[in-house]
């Protein structure tokens, strides 16, 4: 069960656990807000179900920059964290990936603005660590104009026997203005170290 910082609720998609133990989904208290910065223009979106072969997801999504970690992490702030081989069993933007984000205990790595727009309004990611362990996802949405749009939070415990977990489908902010905006995810590791991999954004209004 997933709970918000928001008041706002909307219907969520089911977890999904690739094994037989689900990962643990709670509120965070938000960090401060961050500052108001020019939007990143939008760019041409690559989707596809990605996670339909997960748990039969038939929504499309659009990688997050640098969201497979193959090629390194351009643009995104990792404090201690470093890309480290083994990537999620189901390789759902490839057969021939084969990397992860591993962030250690107490650790922030933050990826860069990227453009979203209206109807854009979730996303899932894979993650696994020390059993316990725990994924703050901290989400905010600027515009050029204002700052924070209602930034949202969210917790994830790591099972116990430490396996990969396909989160299920995060709400993102809502996206109340009429141009572009930049999306900025920060990933918190505590009680232990987790890995993150395919980080995807969903581009339709499904939720």
């Amino acid at each position: 069960m997933a709970h918000l910082t928001s008041s706002r609720t909307r219907g969520m998609r089911r977890a999904l656990t690739l094994t037989a133990a689900a990962g643990l989904m709670a509120a965070w208290v938000p960090p401060a807000s961050a500052a108001t910065t020019a939007t990143v223009p939008c760019t041409a979106r690559t989707s596809a179900q990605k996670f339909l072969k997960v748990d039969g997801d038939t929504n499309a999504y659009f990688t997050a920059p640098s969201g497979t970690f193959e090629s390194g992490t351009s643009g995104w702030t990792l404090g201690n964290s470093s890309v480290v081989t083994g990537n999620e069993p189901l390789y759902v933007n490839g057969s021939g990936q084969a990397k992860s984000l591993r962030i250690n205990s107490g650790v922030t790595a933050i990826s860069p603005n990227f453009c979203i727009q209206q109807g854009e309004p979730s996303l899932r990611f894979f993650y696994k660590g020390t059993p316990g362990a725990v994924v703050h996802l901290h989400i905010d949405v600027t515009t050029s104009t204002s700052n924070l749009v209602s930034p949202l939070d969210w917790e994830m415990t790591v099972p116990a026997n430490g396996s990969w977990v396909a989160a299920n489908g995060l709400m993102t902010p809502y996206l109340n203005y009429a141009g572009n905006q930049n999306m900025q995810l920060k990933f918190t590791a505590s009680n232990g170290s987790v890995q993150i991999d395919d980080v995807e954004v969903d581009p339709w209004k499904s939720i």
